[in-house]
């Protein structure tokens, strides 16, 4: 989380695991921007997490493990649900 009195150390160590995972082909799921602007994931720091971003964030490690595991890891999907009326035949 890049935010309080850690901000510049963390700026610093994310960017450091983006590179080794350009370098060894893995993916990291990016808390900072999943986080940024949900303030009330985090305590009155704005670091550390409370219940609701552990929650969050726990959630947030089982969609990409699932996503890895069906090998859907890095792609976007949209899905499309469509209804189609039919009419009752008279009588019914």
């Amino acid at each position: 989380r890049e935010n309080g009195n850690v901000r510049v150390k963390a700026r610093t160590f994310n960017q450091v695991v983006k590179t080794q995972a350009k370098r060894l082909k893995f993916t990291v799921m990016d808390w900072e921007q999943i986080a940024r602007r949900q303030k009330h994931w985090f305590t009155g720091d704005g670091v550390h997490m409370n219940a609701r971003g552990g929650i969050r964030l726990a959630n947030h490690i089982r969609r990409a493990l699932d996503a890895y595991t069906t090998g859907q890891a890095g792609q976007t999907t949209t899905t499309v649900t469509t209804t189609t009326t039919t009419p009752a035949p008279p009588g019914s």
